[in-house]
């Protein structure tokens, strides 16, 4: 497995160095052993890689130096995180090059990764500008991508004198360096003193606490204040932790540079010395690692199985600081911390994994390994029956089969969202079913049918089933239902409906009663009329006789004529009566 892999690193180191996608996180740099030399002098740099915490599993690039002034003796690979090398460091003195692409199987990361130590002989004179270019550094995401953000190189001065070059710019994107404090000379009368001087206090800000392993490099300068007493300072450096220091500085500074240290547990000694005598010496620890831990091979106990959690393997060591934990992860999920070498992983569900364990040692490096291991799924459960359409006061009830003595999970979905979870056992024969226990609200749901053993290990979901949730039913009709909202609704129909008819009815009916009225009080007051003149024509025809005539005495009757004319009036105040009455009672029929 580990030549497969081998294989996929190296196609991924090739098309990683064509296709280059920017991730600011490395930076690669350049780190001289001092920046002074002399004509025959040799000089050791050493390309570093910081990647801060981001693993990474191969770096190339072209060293350029000025032949005229330094001669590339040696590329030495020893130390180095690159494990193969897919180009070999090639060296050209006649270009003034070093080009090298190199990779390893198992991810890196740290703040100071050995690349390649490079040899140097100074052969001419002048300030020498050693730069990289073509370079890459690939993150160990499967994908090959480039996290390469910045390159430093450095500057050497060869002169028989001594000359501080310049540090050379940052290669694009570019970045300014922070300015590194430097000790101040103190010039001044020292005062006699009463007693031993006091124990040096010292800080030294790059490696700022001496309980804690550090992974980068960098100019170690120590600070410490001096009292109005001291006259002398002696300091040493190395790895002994109680050294007394005997080298004395000639003059008195507020601390000191040591230079870059490599990696290993170191010790700054200081003593301050009177008029009296020295003082109480002060042992000040670093302790640095910048290698990463062994690579090593993560494993499982079986790589397809149903087993649901599974063990894994994983162990490695760290000479240096040693290794402080180590992290699993598990596709996305969220990963594991543990100290331990072995682990039995948390419930997985079914499918292929992949598995990457990364240890760190105490200064924060860290390697990694992966592999990928299957969980085979259990068969997935059948949903034989479910209750399609049910009313809010029924129970939904589902049926099926699944694996014999096991559990079925049902889930109850929305579009929205699950909303609803229950078990079931399934018999000997593997068979099942139950009701869903708590209401749910009126509308569309699915269900999915899952099988789990007494393992936890799980199948893979059951096509979803559909059913609906309908209001509660008062009426049926044949096949179709009616609940309260539906009968409300009729009700408000029927309500309308029969609003409409009557409006019709009564409008209409109020129409002809009206037409009928103004003809019934059209032929009543013709009528009338027609009576009242015949009567007043009577009566003008009868006052207009100057006596009634017996028929019998052929004499004028005044007593008859008096009569006809009373009862001519009371005719008359009948038919004023019919009127009036008829027509209150045409009103009344509109």
């Amino acid at each position: 497995m580990k030549n497969i892999f081998l294989i996929s690193v190296l196609a991924v180191l090739f098309f990683s160095f064509i296709l280059i996608g920017q991730t600011d996180a490395a930076i690669l740099s350049a780190v001289p052993e001092k920046r002074t030399v002399i004509p025959g002098e040799f000089l050791i740099i050493d390309i570093k890689a910081n990647t801060e915490d981001v693993s990474v599993n191969a770096a190339q690039a072209t060293v350029r130096f000025p032949s005229n002034i330094l001669e590339l003796t040696e590329a030495d690979k020893t130390g180095s995180v690159l494990s193969f090398w897919v180009e070999e460091p090639l060296i050209s003195n006649e270009d003034g090059t070093l080009k090298f692409i190199g990779g390893t199987v198992s991810g890196v990361s740290g703040s100071a990764l050995q690349i390649l130590k490079i040899k140097f002989k100074a052969v001419g004179a002048g300030t020498a500008e050693i730069s990289m270019n073509d370079a890459v550094i690939t993150a160990n995401d499967g994908r090959g991508t480039n996290v390469l953000s910045m390159i430093q190189g450095t500057n050497i001065a060869v002169s028989p004198e001594a000359i501080t070059p310049k540090a050379p710019e940052a290669a694009a994107p570019s970045a300014e360096q922070p300015q590194i404090e430097q000790p101040q000379p103190i010039e001044r009368e020292a005062v006699p003193a009463a007693g031993l001087p006091s124990q040096p206090k010292l800080r030294v800000p790059l490696y700022p606490d001496e309980s804690r392993w550090y992974n980068h490099l960098g100019e170690v300068v120590t600070f410490w204040d001096v009292p109005d007493d001291v006259i002398k300072i002696a300091t040493a450096i190395d790895h002994i932790p109680s050294t007394s220091p005997e080298n004395v500085e000639t003059d008195l500074f507020t601390g000191k540079s040591f230079g870059q240290l490599s990696e290993g547990v170191w010790y700054i000694h200081v003593q301050f010395k009177n008029n009296i005598g020295w003082g109480p010496e002060t042992h000040y620890k670093i302790s640095i690692d910048t290698t990463p831990p062994l690579a090593f091979e993560a494993g499982v106990d079986e790589e397809v199985n149903d087993n649901p959690a599974p063990k894994i393997f994983f162990e490695t060591f760290d000479s240096l600081s040693g290794v402080s934990r180590a992290l699993i992860y598990v596709d996305n999920q969220e990963p594991i911390e543990t100290k331990k070498t072995s682990l039995i992983l948390p419930l997985q569900p079914p499918g292929k994994k992949l598995l990457k364990v990364r240890f760190f040692d105490l200064a924060g490096n860290s390697v990694e390994d992966d592999l990928e291991f299957e969980i085979l799924a259990l068969p997935t459960p059948i949903i034989e029956f479910v209750t399609k359409r049910v009313s809010r006061d029924e129970a939904v009830f589902i049926s099926g089969a699944a694996l014999p003595s096991a559990f079925v999970d049902l889930r109850v979905y929305t579009k929205a969202a699950e909303v609803l979870k229950q078990t079931a056992q399934t018999d000997t024969s593997g068979k099942w079913g139950l009701s869903l226990k708590e209401p749910l609200l009126i509308g569309d749901y699915t269900i999915t049918a899952t099988s789990r053993d007494e393992r936890g290990a799980l199948s893979f979901p059951s096509a979803p089933e559909e059913f609906k949730i309908r209001p509660r039913t008062i009426l049926s009709i044949g096949p179709v239902d009616f609940g309260y909202f539906e009968i409300f609704i009729i009700i408000i129909l029927m309500i309308f409906a029969g609003a409409g008819f009557y409006g019709w009815y009564y409008f209409g009916l109020k129409k002809k009663r009206e037409s009928y009225a103004i003809i019934i009080a059209r032929d009543v007051e013709k009528m009338h009329n027609l009576l009242e003149n015949n009567l007043i024509k009577l009566e003008e025809n009868l006052r207009s006789l100057e006596k009634f005539i017996n028929p019998i005495t052929k004499d004028i009757d005044p007593t008859m004529q008096e009569e006809s004319l009373v009862f001519i009036g009371k005719m008359k105040e009948v038919l004023g009566k019919i009127k009036k009455y008829v027509k209150k009672e045409v009103e009344e029929l509109r």
